[in-house]
This record gives C-alpha cells, structure tokens and sequence, in this order.
C-alpha cells in the first residue's frame, strides 16, 4: 500500500527552515505577535508573514486578536500537544543517534533567519527533510510495514528501478533511520530494516491523524514546495 501523499505534504511543510522555526517559537512561548517573531527570528516581515499565512492555511498555526490591544493579532499553534509530541520524538531519537554517531546537516540553511535558532533546529530540520522525499517515505512507509525487506523486495513494492531504490537507502542508512544485515542462511541476501521502528510508526501516526480532520493547503503558492535534497 502506498503511502498517502498528503503526509509527504505535511513533512514537506515542516521541513522548512523558516516554517520550521517559527513552530519552534510558538511552541515554546505559547501565543506570539508578528513583531515577536520578527525579534525572535531577525528575518524579513515579508518572509514571516509569507510562511505564517501558510501554516495557517493549513492548519498548523490559528490566530486571535490580542484582549488589549484589538489592532494586535496574536499566533498560536492549533494542536500545541501534536507539535510538541512531534519535536519530543525526533530530538530523543537524534541525542540517542549523536551519542555514537554525528548527522551530518551543513546542507539545511535557513533564509535569513536567526542563525542561533536555526542551529538549534537544523537536525531536527533535517530529518523531516529526509523523510519527506517520497522514495524515501514509501521505503520507510514499505519497512514500517514489512518490518524487513531486501533491494528486490522494495524495488517491487515502490515501483521504482534499483539503482534509484539503493541510492535513497544509502541515504536512509547515512541518517541512521535504515539498517542492513546479511542474512544467516544466505550471505548473498541482505535484509533493510528500520533502526527505529516505534520512531517512524508514532511520526507517521501522528501525521496521519492530524491529517484525518486537516486538510494539507494546495492553493497557497507557499505550499507548493518543491522537494529538496541533503545531497
């Protein structure tokens, strides 16, 4: 079964920097204006404004006016508890991989946005990056499922050719989401497996059902983002 488009979308949407960070922000302070973003990112009104309007578009960031000041419009997330869990995830699994490993994210760059910030964000940042490519997700959507599988296997079910399939999983492999083992009885199969299972299942779920009352915004330019690549 293939995975459902509209996740890809969702990752896309989170993957970058600048949408990224201002989550990131509004997580942390709980309700924001867009003068305190802009102190808090050092970016452009234009650029803010540009990615706020489409985190509320779909559906990630609300907006309310401020009780004292009407002219004062107030930005908070719509399902602070969906973000949090999402951010709490991911960053385990990162401190855990670092501690044997280091994730290479010289490659995640932030348009003008605070570079303090954006070097707190960027591995996090750059995993959503990984798993929103979407050979990429249907290998990861393929493991979570099959729990084990070898090239063949995955070329088969992705519908793709093999030499594509064993470049995105050298990918996966070098952010440490996908495994490989030879198997016992015949050295010549080599069996892909997922790191992380629990990890990439709870990160899909979660998508998913925010994605069951949300519909991913298609209208706004912001949100026709083009794929992007650590390579």
């Amino acid at each position: 079964m293939t995975p459902p488009p509209e996740r890809i979308e969702f990752f896309l949407m989170i993957a970058d920097p600048v949408r990224h960070a201002i989550l990131q922000e509004i997580l942390e302070e709980g309700e924001l204006s867009v003068s305190d973003l802009l102190e808090r990112l050092k970016a452009p009104q234009t650029l803010v404004s540009y990615h706020l309007r489409c985190l509320r578009e779909c559906g990630l960031v609300n907006i309310k006016n401020d009780q004292n000041d009407r002219r004062r419009r107030i930005y908070y997330l719509h399902d602070k508890e969906m973000i949090h869990q999402l951010f709490t995830a991911i960053d385990t699994f990162i401190m855990a991989t670092e501690k044997t490993h280091r994730l290479n994210v010289d490659n995640i760059k932030g348009q003008n946005v605070n570079t303090e910030l954006l070097s707190r964000i960027k591995k996090r940042v750059a995993f959503f990056v990984v798993i929103s490519d979407p050979i990429r997700h249907a290998i990861l959507h393929e493991l979570a499922t099959h729990s084990k599988m070898t090239v063949s296997q995955i070329v088969n079910a992705v519908q793709r050719p093999q030499t594509l399939i064993s470049y995105h999983l050298r990918e996966l492999k070098k952010y440490y989401l996908v495994k490989q083992e030879t198997d016992k009885t015949d050295k010549r199969r080599k069996w892909n497996y997922l790191t992380n299972p629990q990890l990439i299942k709870m990160v899909f779920s979660i998508a998913d059902d925010f994605l069951s009352t949300h519909e991913i915004c298609k209208t706004y330019p912001a949100c026709k983002i083009k794929n992007r690549s650590l390579t």
